[in-house]
């Protein structure tokens, strides 16, 4: 019971901070067939606590690297090992294609951002009668 306790938390923790934060596209299925695979791929998902103190080191050592979300969805049969200097790489080429690159460098500000994100969920959306 308790290990699946820790594994359940550790990996919904992966998980919610890599998808469920603010900035990250949601789209819906007709823009995911207009989407090109590269392009969702890094729109869709956050990289989290990529910032390389000794906090960042130990919760990447914890999540087995996928703190690196999007080099994980881009590259899944690398080893995480690679995923800091790949991050390197792929972020000024997301800016220079104008692909939104999402990067929290703390587990503080992903966890933040997850809140924000939540709470914007958690509202009532406006809807507009045009008849």
């Amino acid at each position: 019971l308790i290990v699946s306790l820790v594994c359940s938390k550790r990996i919904s923790t992966i998980f919610q901070l890599a998808h469920v934060v603010s900035g990250v596209a949601h789209p819906v299925e007709d823009d995911i067939s207009k989407m090109e695979w590269f392009r969702h791929q890094v729109e869709t998902t956050a990289d989290f606590s990529t910032k390389r103190n000794w906090v960042s080191r130990w919760i990447s050592w914890w999540v087995g690297g996928l703190n690196f979300q999007i080099e994980h969805h881009l590259f899944p049969r690398i080893s995480h090992i690679h995923y800091p200097i790949i991050h390197k790489i792929i972020k000024p080429i997301c800016g220079k294609w104008g692909v939104v690159f999402i990067e929290y460098p703390t587990y503080s500000l992903a966890v933040a951002a997850h809140t924000e994100d939540l709470r914007r969920l958690s509202k009532k959306p406006i809807v507009v009668q045009l008849y």
